[in-house]
């Protein structure tokens, strides 16, 4: 039994060490990307000091070519959202209706595979809330008497 957990211990340190190393890399990956965007960033606004300054036509142009790419961008936006909209809907849809294993399907010999779902098979809450949507509109009629 110790055994047992000694050598799985070792094993995960080992997956851990892997793991930590992966990160190291990485991090080091990320810090010579961001040094060399540093760089080019730094590089970029000599460039830029050197520049001749726009004209006011120019200027009228760079405001509205920034529009339309904030324009862009926010209708990028909207839709990365209903993208994700959709897609928890999806789920929760494929989740609820999802499709039935062999075992579950073998069990359903006994209803009908066309057609509507016979009255006993109806859902009682569905019953229940029409018979308590009547009763609310009964008593809200006797209210306003």
């Amino acid at each position: 039994m110790q055994k047992e957990m000694v050598r799985s211990l070792t094993e995960q340190n080992q997956a851990l060490g892997a793991d930590r190393r992966v990160l190291e890399q990485r991090c080091t990956e990320q810090s010579l990307q961001l040094q060399r965007s540093h760089q080019r960033v730094q590089s970029l606004e000599r460039e830029l000091s050197k520049a001749p300054v726009p004209t006011a036509g120019e200027q009228a142009e760079l405001l509205s070519l920034r529009q339309q790419a904030q324009e862009v961008v926010d209708e990028n936006d909207s839709l990365k959202m209903t993208v994700h909209r959709l897609s928890v809907e999806l789920s929760r849809y494929q989740t609820r209706f999802r499709p039935l294993s062999k075992e579950e399907s073998s069990r359903t010999h006994g209803l009908p595979l066309k057609g509507s779902a016979p009255p006993w098979l109806v859902s009682h809450s569905d019953i229940l809330m029409d018979s308590s949507s009547r009763n609310s509109g009964i008593v809200l009629c006797y209210v306003y008497q």
